[in-house]
């Protein structure tokens, strides 16, 4: 990734596609990321739905895909089950390539 965070915006929105709100809905959980240098020591980032929004931490995402979104933190890739369920996601920031696992949902 290069450029500045308001350049890489631009270039999202300019990419922006519609995701339905059924299909966002899938991919709200928490996410435990752990970075490699303190694997011990989760993350927890939570995703959640502000109308037809998906978000995370506050912060809307830009849908570039079904599965694939701009963020403040960079670009986040959903991977799914055989159900469309996200099990994961794979974040890409200017640090590299980083894999968080979908926590199992509080009952």
């Amino acid at each position: 990734m290069t450029g500045t965070l308001s350049e890489l915006v631009k270039q999202d929105m300019a990419r922006r596609v519609h995701v339905p709100a059924a299909v966002l809905e899938k991919y709200v959980g928490t996410y435990d990321l752990r970075f490699p240098e303190n694997p011990t020591t989760p993350m927890l980032i939570p995703f959640s739905l502000d109308g037809d929004q998906l978000v995370v931490g506050g912060a809307p995402l830009i849908p570039l895909s079904p599965t694939t979104f701009g963020g403040p933190v960079g670009r986040i890739a959903f991977v799914t089950d055989e159900r469309g369920v996200a099990t994961r996601l794979l974040l890409t920031a200017a640090e590299g390539d980083l894999e968080a696992v979908r926590l199992p949902d509080a009952k």
